[in-house]
């Protein structure tokens, strides 16, 4: 098995289990007779997927599914992950080698955040994509606290990126 068809397999028997878990919960609350609570659990676990869902719109089909794989990644963390679009990214394409350097990227920030949340602290990651018509497109990625160690994403160079420090949290703008 290739590396790309193990990491698919991952990405489905997460999704896998994520949908039995939500199963299970709904089934239970129904059990016990809390229909309202399965309701609003529901209604909870809808607004979640639809959240997470959003690559899914992307015409980029590499950059999506890296996105959706680090997503799972994410939650193995215990690390929130964001992916937020601006009207009319769903037709932003970039070139292979580009968006396998924003994988290993976000990879790099998804361990070191690791590391973090292994302490018991919150963290967070948003990724901004810009909308594909525009002429200079800028990624942003927003990192939460601000605990990015440069000389660990080797990646940012070959983007030609730049960090951007604030108080408490990092922004990582690609020019893409």
């Amino acid at each position: 098995m290739d590396k790309l068809t193990a990491q698919c397999m991952k990405v489905i028997r997460g999704q896998k289990h994520d949908f039995l878990n939500h199963l299970q919960v709904i089934f239970g609350l129904l059990q016990l007779g809390k229909s309202d609570k399965a309701l609003q659990y529901v209604k909870k676990t809808i607004a979640t997927v639809r959240a997470k869902g959003v690559t899914t719109v992307l015409e980029d089909r590499d950059l999506a599914f890296y996105l959706t794989l680090l997503a799972q990644e994410a939650a193995q963390f215990a690390v929130d992950w964001q992916v937020e679009l601006e009207e009319g990214a769903a037709g932003l394409l970039l070139p292979e080698s580009t968006t396998t350097a924003l994988y290993s990227l976000l990879w790099a920030v998804l361990e070191q955040l690791g590391e973090v949340t292994k302490q018991g602290q919150k963290a967070a990651v948003t990724v901004q994509l810009p909308a594909a018509g525009k002429e200079k497109r800028k990624l942003v990625v927003t990192v939460v606290p601000a605990v990015l160690q440069e000389e660990k994403c080797p990646e940012l160079e070959v983007l030609n990126g730049r960090v951007q420090k604030q108080e408490s949290r990092v922004q990582l703008v690609v020019s893409v």
